[in-house]
């Protein structure tokens, strides 16, 4: 049952609070049955208190009783407003730039050269990079770093498109507006910080050339027919998101991320996550101190 108007004081919050009835066994499949079906995103039994706990914000801020009552709210409510709050509190931002550096010395050194050349043979020579499940931006902000070191033009000449995405309003807020506190900057050395970045108080924020590289937009990967949208990208860097989502959703993701590359693109993967059991598309390539998966021309 939904209460009619916002509770304006800490006693009637606490009253509140204690009203939402907890999420029973019987309440939880339904709530993981919308969320799957959705967002693709799986949340398995022993995960109910973690659930529970993350979505009881949501429920006092709408005055919901039950979590039954909350999925029924957001299944009407037609601004999709609420969907977008579901998705971020479901989801975890944790990230930092230049993660990985096995991986990104790999895509600096190996891959973009190979992606470079292969720009000669086409009538179009943009060059596209997919940030998937891109979070507050560190990772699409980190390709665009390298690819600049790498080929200093790319600034000036915008043939490189780099695209970030993420089911999350607000950390895609966040990514846009490319501000970052030192502690997720730790892996930047000095030299990358006074090129790339501009200080704002206590923190940086992203200069303009690097920002006009990356584009962000919300994204939900569980939509083929936005996903089938994408098309001719060159890199797609997918790390560590594949373990939110239910087996059926990873195929059909992985289906539609091969879509999505041009033939002879690169997708980067987790260092401890691998297609095993969800496509035989790609072919593994050992590139170095990393794997990545190719798709074959």
């Amino acid at each position: 049952m939904l209460i009619g108007s916002r509770l304006s004081t800490a006693n009637r919050t606490a009253s509140l609070t204690k009203d939402i009835v907890p999420m029973s066994d019987q309440e939880f499949p339904f709530v993981t049955a919308f969320i799957y079906e959705t967002t693709g995103i799986e949340f398995k039994n022993n995960k109910k208190y973690l659930l529970e706990n993350r979505l009881t914000p949501r429920l006092k801020e709408l005055g919901c009783k039950t979590y039954k009552d909350y999925i029924l709210y957001i299944k009407y409510d037609q601004s999709k407003k609420e969907f977008h709050k579901l998705s971020s509190a479901i989801t975890i931002n944790e990230t930092s730039f230049l993660r990985n550096p096995p991986q990104l010395d790999a895509f600096q050194n190996i891959v973009l050269p190979k992606v470079v050349e292969s720009v000669k043979s086409r009538t179009i020579n943009t060059i596209k990079f997919w940030s998937a499940g891109c979070s507050s931006g560190e990772e699409p902000y980190s390709l665009g770093m390298l690819s600049t070191e790498k080929y200093p033009n790319f600034a000036s000449t915008k043939q490189l498109q780099i695209l970030g995405t993420d089911i999350d309003d607000d950390i895609i807020s966040k990514a846009k507006a490319g501000q970052y506190g030192q502690l997720t900057l730790r892996n930047l050395s000095p030299r990358q910080l006074n090129a790339f970045f501009k200080r704002v108080g206590t923190n940086y924020e992203i200069n303009q050339s690097l920002k006009s590289m990356v584009k962000f937009s919300n994204l939900n990967l569980n939509d083929s027919s936005r996903m089938r949208l994408l098309r001719d990208i060159d890199v797609i860097f997918f790390r560590n998101v594949m373990i939110y989502f239910g087996a059926e959703a990873r195929k059909r993701i992985i289906a539609n991320m091969y879509d999505s590359l041009r033939p002879g693109g690169y997708l980067f993967l987790g260092h401890s996550e691998s297609l095993h059991g969800i496509s035989k598309a790609f072919k593994l390539t050992n590139l170095g101190k990393c794997m990545v998966y190719h798709k074959e021309v």
